[in-house]
């Protein structure tokens, strides 16, 4: 949860998993922003920015719409308008 401390040991035995992988996998989420470390004394989920996320799914909607449309142009090239017209008023 947002705010909560840990060690790589809790993960490395919650997961049954040796301190290697465990540790790579968090300075990667540090790295994406999603834990901090703090020296000789563990991680800290950081809080989420609802916002960020929100943002982030309306671009994946669009992204999805898009790609849609795209997949319908290229199976039926002559029927574009008519498909690309049709997947609109669908959505």
């Amino acid at each position: 949860m947002p705010g909560e401390h840990f060690s790589e040991n809790e993960i490395s035995e919650r997961m049954s998993a040796s301190r290697t992988p465990v540790r790579q996998a968090l300075f990667w989420l540090e790295h994406e922003g999603y834990v901090q470390v703090y020296s000789r004394s563990g991680w800290q989920v950081r809080p989420f920015d609802f916002t960020y996320f929100e943002a982030l799914y309306d671009f994946r909607i669009v992204l999805e719409m898009e790609a849609g449309e795209a997949a319908l142009c290229h199976a039926a090239r002559r029927a574009c308008r008519t498909s690309g017209a049709a997947y609109r008023l669908l959505v």
